[in-house]
């Protein structure tokens, strides 16, 4: 998605669609969940800002290089 936006409008875009697919969800009683990697500051940010709260912190793995 960033590819096709300009830099000033990222955050934005983000919200009006991550707002938009929330509302969705809860008019179709589907539970939103959110989940991103605590590196991931923008997206941990953008979830904060969309109301929600931290439930838990699941450990991922990845083969070493």
């Amino acid at each position: 998605m960033r590819m096709n936006t300009i830099k000033r409008y990222w955050n934005q875009q983000m919200n009006t669609k991550c707002s938009t697919l929330i509302e969705y969800c809860l008019e179709n009683s589907y539970e939103p969940v959110w989940a991103c990697r605590l590196e991931n500051v923008g997206s941990y940010k953008l979830a904060e800002k969309l109301g929600f709260e931290m439930y838990g912190e699941v450990p991922y793995y990845r083969l070493s290089k």
